[in-house]
Order: C-alpha cells, then sequence, then structure tokens
C-alpha cells in the first residue's frame, strides 16, 4: 500500500469513509467527555485510557476539547463473534462527536479518536464512517511452544486494541507443554502454566478492550507432554519434549475412559475447540480404528458440540459450553 500523506495517513487500519475538512481542534492533550446516552464501567475506563494517552503525547501545552459519546446498546460482559463494531466520529472546531450501536463501536472510535489527535500536525475537522471489513481480525500467541509472561500478554492486548483487532488466539497445549491449569486433572499442567486468576486477569483485559480470547486445545495428536502425564490415555509409550516438529503421540481413540476425561476437560471453561486432526503423530489413529473415529465424530464427547470431519482422521470441531466460573471469561462463540 502506498503512503498516505495527510491525518487519514495515521490511521491505521484505514476507515471505511474519511472526509476531511478545514480548521480543527489542534493539539489536544485533555478531552472533556460526556456520555449522551448508555454509559457503563467499561467506557468510563476506556475514555480514562484516552485522556491518560493524550496526557503523555500531547502534555501540558494541549488543548481541551469536548467529546460527546453515544452508545446506543450496553454490551454483555465478554464480546461475541457478529457483534455491531461500526461507529461514526465527527470532529469540529467546537470539539468532536462519537456515536456507536455498541460498546465495542465506541472503543474502536476512540482508537481512532487518539490516533487522529497525535497525528503530525494535531487534529483537523474530520468526518469518519467506520465498521470492520472482517468480524474476527485475530492474533495467534503460540505460548505452548513459547511461553510469554503475563506482562508480555496484557501489552499484547493493548497494542491489539489500537489496530482494532478483536480475537487474541491463545495456543494453550501442544507436544512440548500444557499451559492450561485443569482443576480436574491438574497433573496435565507444565511447570510453567497460567493460572486461574491469571486467566481471568487477562480475559478481563481483553473484554475491556473488545477482544475476545479464544483458546486452543489440541487432540488427538500433539499430545506429547499430556502423556508424560497421564501414559494410560496413549497409544504408545512417549517422553517429554522441547523441540519443534512431528512428534508420534496420540490419545487413543479406541478408549472410552479417554473420550470421557476429554469430556471433563473440555467441560472446565467455555471454549470454542479445535479438535486437530493427528498429521504423521498416532498412526494407531488412522489404521488401527477407522471405525471407533467414525462412531466418535458422530457423536463427540456426547451432546457438547458439532462434529467436522477432516483429512479422514478424527477431526472435529466442537462447541464447548461453560460449566466453570472460574474461567468463564473464556467465552462467547468462535
Amino acid at each position: 500500500m502506498p503512503y498516505i500523506a495527510g491525518p487519514e495517513g495515521a490511521l491505521l487500519p484505514l476507515p471505511r469513509r474519511f472526509a476531511p475538512g478545514p480548521g480543527g481542534p489542534g493539539a489536544v492533550g485533555v478531552v472533556d467527555a460526556r456520555f449522551a446516552d448508555a454509559s457503563s464501567a467499561r467506557l468510563v475506563r476506556a475514555v480514562e485510557r484516552l485522556f491518560d494517552r493524550l496526557g503523555r503525547r500531547n502534555g501540558e501545552a494541549g488543548l481541551k476539547m469536548a467529546l460527546e459519546i453515544s452508545c446506543a446498546i450496553p454490551c454483555p460482559e465478554h464480546p461475541q463473534l457478529g457483534q455491531p463494531e461500526a461507529y461514526q466520529l465527527n470532529v469540529t472546531d467546537q470539539g468532536a462527536r462519537l456515536v456507536a450501536e455498541t460498546e465495542w463501536g465506541v472503543l474502536h472510535g476512540l482508537e481512532t479518536l487518539f490516533q487522529l489527535a497525535t497525528a503530525p500536525g494535531g487534529l483537523g475537522c474530520v468526518a469518519v464512517d467506520d465498521a470492520p471489513r472482517f468480524p474476527w481480525r485475530g492474533l495467534l500467541l503460540d505460548v505452548a511452544r513459547h511461553y510469554l509472561g503475563m506482562d508480555a500478554l496484557l501489552r499484547t492486548l493493548d497494542a491489539m486494541a489500537q489496530v482494532k483487532l478483536n480475537v487474541l488466539h491463545l495456543h494453550l497445549t501442544d507436544d512440548q507443554a500444557f499451559r492450561f491449569p485443569s482443576e480436574r486433572f491438574p497433573e496435565l499442567a507444565s511447570p510453567r502454566h497460567y493460572s486461574r486468576r491469571e486467566l481471568a486477569e487477562l480475559i478481563n483485559h481483553a473484554a475491556d478492550r473488545g477482544i475476545r480470547v479464544v483458546p486452543e486445545i489440541d487432540v488427538p495428536g500433539h499430545t506429547t507432554c499430556w502423556l508424560v502425564a497421564r501414559p494410560d490415555w496413549g497409544t504408545g509409550v512417549t517422553t517429554a519434549t522441547r523441540r519443534f516438529g512431528v512428534h508420534e503421540a496420540c490419545l487413543d481413540p479406541t478408549s472410552e475412559a479417554v473420550y470421557a476425561a476429554l469430556a471433563e476437560l473440555l467441560g472446565e471453561p467455555e471454549l470454542r475447540v479445535g479438535v486437530l486432526g493427528a498429521g504423521r503423530a498416532g498412526k494407531q489413529c488412522e489404521a488401527d480404528d477407522q471405525e471407533g473415529c467414525r462412531t466418535h465424530g458422530q457423536a463427540p464427547f456426547g451432546s457438547v458440540g458439532d462434529p467436522v470431519r477432516g483429512r479422514g482422521r478424527c477431526s472435529k470441531v466442537q462447541s464447548i459450553r461453560a460449566v466453570s466460573p472460574a474461567v468463564k471469561s473464556l467465552q462467547g462463540p468462535a
């Protein structure tokens, strides 16, 4: 994409419609905000973050500007797929007005206002009409293979919000590590894993910024670390590994005990779980029990979700509903 000069060049992503005009408030350091319609603690915190960021960027020399925020619908605690995210932002010499159907649109509009207010030359008169082109705008972090501390995760969420990404795909388990703190099977957790308190903090931080956290837990392959702790669930003997690449470990598709354990494990939080094909791993999954795969592919884990066949193996996609209040924040259909 070629460089875009002027205030529009300060925006990432580019809005659907951008109409600049002459004049404007200039260097804004303080915003005097009021809510014309619905408000919430989340929106109040978002405005406070805007105050803080503008003050740090434009300092005491910045001017004070009036901002009216009109939000038609208060939103649930956590964002969901397909939610309305459109907003309209109008800036004149007298101040700015931000209009959105939902809180999520207001959050995006505040980010646009910050980008414009900190652009070279200051905030000019402009009319912005914006809505996302894609409902799923995500970033994947593979914390199973490369552990990231909470500070890094929270900073990542802040950066995602600035560019209006709305899904953090958190890859919690793979051959190398199991970062999820299972209450039912605590022996699965790797020495470095996230506590339930940390996951709750992560989800609340994300929801404050209009972001969903979608965890990934891989089965039947990609389960070496599982089988080190629970060899009775596997198709063969395995040892702990930190290397990247293909592994032979696979959950035993012939064992009803494995399906029962998975139902308990995946029922702990409300998850959208992608149950991946085994790849080259777990040859017995492909060769020795195709009938078992077909049987459980029709009704995996009882009634918890709808199966999706894939690549001739035990591949399914499940929608698991919440039962654990401790991590109920991992919610929202994907």
